[in-house]
């Protein structure tokens, strides 16, 4: 949930920045990530998607933080949905294609799925697989990922239709690079399975490159076609529904250490992340709070 070991850098579901940009925005920060829509607003209704990374020895057991900070927004906002996400970035892919690879694995995951979302209240799950056919899994994972969706979805109606509730939703969160999304996405299939997908539209650049760059840029330059316009449409184009695509904003920033103090533009010479933050405490990131508090922040044009 993104707690930190010092005071301030102790975050919760309410602990939320953002305006809506596109009929929805999917806006990640650190261990959570929220979908926000104006209160009152007719376009949709707010999601917050706690970041849960199961373990055999440890249940999940949402605490009285995660219980109050839902209770507020549901008040707030009748029509407030919330999703579990499971996986990310630093869960790898192992436990992902043991669970895939039979039907009865997947069988076993669904009907616990269930079960946890309907105990403790959530709305939907979210699939948080980097990436199916990539980083260790093999290529089969790509198809055997979309079994999954179906019969998550099956199972999703047909527990409604026995219960008389709401239909649980399903979303996935999914890269915004197109070598990526060539290789562990059918998108036209993701895009009649899922309820909306969710796009990693950041982390265009870091500290992993030789030269500094946006994090998230809105639009490409002439020379750097990597940012958010580019990848919606690229979504857009292989066949997502672009109803369903969500855009992701970073509430955090990158950070690198200059070659050169005096060459600080965009494009300058890098040679590796900054220093880390007092509480995130990861060279080359720094939160959202830990960069307001650095006192006001100011851009000088470039001369003509």
């Amino acid at each position: 949930m993104g707690e930190f070991a010092d005071g301030l850098g102790s975050l919760g579901c309410d602990d939320r920045v953002g305006w809506l940009l596109a009929l929805f925005s999917f806006l990640p920060f650190l261990g959570m990530a929220l979908l926000l829509s104006p209160s009152g607003s007719s376009l949709g209704s707010s999601t917050c998607l706690p970041f849960y990374s199961p373990s055999y020895q440890a249940p999940l057991v949402p605490g009285p933080q995660m219980s109050d900070s839902d209770s507020v927004l549901r008040h707030r906002n009748e029509k407030l949905k919330t999703l579990l996400s499971i996986g990310g970035w630093n869960f790898g892919t192992s436990r992902f294609t043991t669970m895939l690879s039979t039907f009865t694995n997947r069988e076993k995951f669904i009907r616990s799925a269930i079960g946890l979302l309907r105990t403790h209240g959530f709305d939907g799950l979210d699939l948080f697989f980097l990436y199916p056919g990539l980083r260790g899994s093999p290529r089969r994972d790509r198809w055997n990922f979309l079994f999954l969706l179906e019969e998550l979805l099956l199972a999703f109606r047909r527990e409604a239709q026995l219960t008389m509730r709401p239909r649980l939703l399903l979303s996935a969160a999914v890269s915004a690079d197109p070598h990526v999304i060539q290789k562990a996405y059918d998108v036209r299939l993701l895009g009649r399975l899922l309820d909306f997908i969710n796009v990693l539209s950041y982390d265009l650049h870091g500290s992993w490159e030789k030269v500094t760059g946006h994090n998230s840029p809105l639009f490409s330059l002439s020379d750097d076609p990597k940012s958010s316009a580019y990848t919606m449409n690229y979504w857009r184009k292989l066949g997502a529904p672009p109803e369903k695509l969500l855009m992701g904003f970073p509430t955090y920033g990158r950070t690198f250490r200059l070659l050169k103090a005096s060459k600080n533009e965009l494009g300058a010479e890098a040679v590796g992340p900054a220093s880390p933050g007092k509480y995130t405490k990861q060279a080359g990131f720094l939160a959202y709070y830990e960069v307001t508090g650095m006192g006001p922040l100011s851009i000088r044009p470039s001369s003509p």
